[in-house]
């Protein structure tokens, strides 16, 4: 019996509010309710909360990376486990259970993350230095001891 094929899903990271609005809530220590990532897969979504906008910004622009690189095996967010990620050559598998499977193209997956990320702290009123400052991070976050939680590859 032949193994079902994936069509590839066109994939967009969006948030709820508006992406300028959690740069702005970041950058004046305001609070906001019950901020949300949306994560679309073709016309399937899944809206997960967002806890910390930083950690947020952080956790994304390292899973950017770890895609680019092959070595993403789970998606995180506020440390925590969301759906498990298979990165081929050209192609990112997107595992929230045998049912829902997705197959994203992984430069799209990668550039849809760090595009984001880049909205969020356009709503700052230093986006340049915002973005070298989370991009600092994501990669420290590569020597702490939860990064397991991301890649086993990082353990080596």
């Amino acid at each position: 019996m032949p193994l079902p094929t994936l069509d590839l899903s066109s994939f967009d990271v969006q948030t709820r509010p508006a992406p300028a609005e959690l740069g702005w809530t970041l950058e004046h220590h305001a609070s906001i309710a019950k901020p949300v990532l949306q994560l679309r897969f073709g016309d399937m979504a899944a809206g997960l909360p967002i806890p910390d906008v930083w950690s947020a910004c952080c956790e994304l622009l390292l899973e950017a990376e770890l895609v680019r690189e092959r070595r993403l095996d789970r998606f995180v967010l506020d440390v925590e486990h969301v759906f498990d990620v298979s990165c081929a050559a050209n192609i990112v598998l997107c595992r929230f259970s045998s049912e829902h499977v997705f197959a994203v193209a992984r430069e799209e997956f990668a550039s849809a993350l760090e595009g984001l990320v880049e909205q969020i702290l356009s709503g700052t009123s230093c986006p340049q230095v915002m973005l070298i400052a989370a991009r600092s991070a994501a990669s420290a976050i590569r020597a702490r001891p939860y990064a397991h939680r991301f890649s086993d590859s990082l353990l080596i």
